[in-house]
């Protein structure tokens, strides 16, 4: 029920009551507690929409850093497996390492072109 409508509805039991003597009878309190319903009703799915694209914000916030860390976890593998090069010379172990680092970062961060 839109805001404009339970005003109106609301506007419509004040006046009605206006006309009787007895503003507490059970029409008029049910009726007020149902426009109070539908008031708060609105107030929860205003609540809830919010909640929702908060947790689509972390979802997706979640999803980077996987990928990040997916990322990194590569990275360090790959340093890692250079060390089972026994046969490498300090210099050529070196460069393979700086290969390793600029591949990385050249690479970039997947999501800033998103």
């Amino acid at each position: 029920m839109s805001k404009e409508r339970l005003e109106e509805i609301r506007d419509q039991l004040e006046e009605s009551n206006s006309y009787d003597d007895n503003s507490n009878g059970y029409w008029y309190n049910a009726i007020k507690w149902l426009i109070e319903q539908a008031e708060r009703v609105q107030e929860l799915e205003k609540d809830s929409n919010r909640y929702r694209k908060s947790i689509e914000q972390v979802d997706g916030d979640r999803h980077k850093v996987r990928s990040e860390n997916k990322r990194y976890r590569k990275f360090f593998q790959d340093i890692m497996e250079l060390q089972l090069y026994i046969n490498y010379t300090e210099e050529e172990l070196y460069l393979e390492m700086l290969k390793i680092v600029d591949d990385f970062l050249l690479e970039g961060d997947p999501h800033e072109s998103s």
